[in-house]
């Protein structure tokens, strides 16, 4: 809700400041008038690209957010199973779409001289780029993890792995003495057998 508050607010201030575009002609605001405009496009990107994430981390989540908003697997249906596994594949290429988006906006918004803005503005920008660091780091920590687990679970394909059990009081090359075997089969994050 704050960042939708903030997205309306900066679209705001772009269109206005579309409006007296005639300013870049004017030789003392010609480069405010830029670093100004620049700034606000780069913040909007930030804005839109945390509303997308909020919205699809949302949109993944839903059919396991119970009443209160707290999320829980633990009564999860297969039927949620499914969806949410479904949702996690169907968003992983707008996650690099906006870890691309991210990445470009920081790149550009440290090429903004501090000179070149307002003062009141330069603890923003700095303010900005940490947490445009911050998401980018988190989001490339989250990346991998949602490309391996659905298929590790087995969504849309049943999975088998062989389970071993070693003991490492009689040492092995492999950690210890194999005592023990099992098959798992899972499908859609459900196991079929053990």
């Amino acid at each position: 809700v704050e960042l939708e508050g903030s997205k309306n607010d900066i679209h705001e201030i772009v269109r206005l400041l579309q409006g007296v575009s005639y300013l870049r002609y004017v030789p003392f605001w010609s480069s405010r008038y830029e670093s100004l405009y620049s700034f606000s496009l780069i913040i909007q990107q930030f804005i839109d690209t945390g509303v997308q994430l909020a919205s699809l981390v949302e949109y993944i989540s839903e059919p396991i957010r119970a009443q209160d908003g707290t999320i829980s697997i633990k009564n999860m249906s297969e039927t949620d199973k499914r969806i949410v596994l479904q949702r996690t594949v169907q968003s992983i290429p707008r996650f690099h779409g906006m870890r691309s988006v991210l990445q470009l906006a920081r790149q550009t918004l440290s090429k903004v001289s501090d000179d070149s803005l307002e003062p009141v503005l330069v603890p923003i920008k700095n303010d900005l780029l940490k947490k445009g660091e911050y998401i980018s780091y988190t989001i490339d920590q989250i990346l991998p993890l949602l490309e391996v687990i659905p298929p590790f679970v087995g969504y849309g394909k049943e999975k088998e792995y062989l389970m071993l059990l070693q003991d490492p009081a009689e040492l092995r090359p492999s950690g210890g003495l194999i005592e023990m075997y099992s098959l798992l089969k899972v499908k859609d994050a459900t196991i079929l057998s053990l």
